[in-house]
C-alpha cells in the first residue's frame, strides 16, 4: 500500500533529525551541511552512549552524567547563521584550548575558541570547533575536540530545557 493510499501525511517526503519535512533524501557528498539550533534558551548534550555533559565548578567538563540538572545545561548563544556559544550554569564558556585538543569551560567570554559550528550529523548534531576539531566524550568521562572527521562519538543529541519565544 502506498503512503497515498494508507494516507500518510507525508507522502514519501522524509523528516530531518530536527522534524523538518524535505523532499528526497539529503545530500552528504560534498562533506556535513550546517544544522541550525534555532532560537535561543537552554540545552542538555547526550552523548551517543546516552551520558550528559556537565560543566563542573572549577572550569573542567565530565561526559558522564545520567541527569540533567544545572551543571548539565548550557545557554545557546548565536554567533552568525551555523555558530552558537554555550555558556554553562556557572557563567563560563565552553571552549577550546592547547591548539584545539583540551575543551574547558572557564572562559569568561564568548571568544573565537568559545564558537562551536553546529553541523548534522546522522541522527543528531556535530560541534566543529575554530581549529576544525569535533567535540566528543571520551570513554572515561573526559571531553575532549580531537578528531577532523565525525564519527558516532562526535555526534549528540540536543535537548531544549527552556527554549525562549521569539
Amino acid at each position: 500500500m502506498s503512503d497515498k493510499q494508507n494516507g500518510n501525511p507525508l507522502n514519501g517526503r522524509l523528516m530531518d533529525s530536527l522534524g523538518q519535512i524535505f523532499d528526497g533524501v539529503a545530500d552528504f557528498s560534498d562533506g556535513p551541511k550546517p544544522c541550525e539550533i534555532t532560537g535561543s534558551g537552554t540545552i542538555s548534550l547526550k552523548s551517543y552512549q546516552g551520558k550528559y555533559l556537565s560543566a563542573v565548578g572549577n572550569g573542567g567538563l565530565e561526559w558522564n552524567r545520567d541527569w540533567e540538572r544545572e551543571w548539565e545545561q548550557f545557554r545557546v548563544e548565536h554567533h552568525g547563521e551555523d555558530k552558537i556559544a554555550l555558556k554553562s550554569y556557572h557563567g563560563m564558556y565552553l571552549s577550546v584550548k592547547d591548539g584545539g585538543e583540551t575543551v574547558r569551560c572557564d572562559e569568561r567570554e564568548a571568544l573565537k575558541s568559545a564558537i562551536w559550528r553546529v553541523e548534522a550529523a546522522g541522527a543528531g548534531i556535530a560541534l566543529k570547533s575554530c581549529f576544525g576539531k569535533y567535540l566528543r566524550p571520551n570513554k572515561d568521562g573526559s571531553v575532549a575536540a580531537i578528531r577532523g572527521e565525525v564519527t558516532k562519538e562526535e555526534t549528540f543529541t540536543v535537548n531544549w530545557i527552556n527554549k525562549e519565544k521569539k
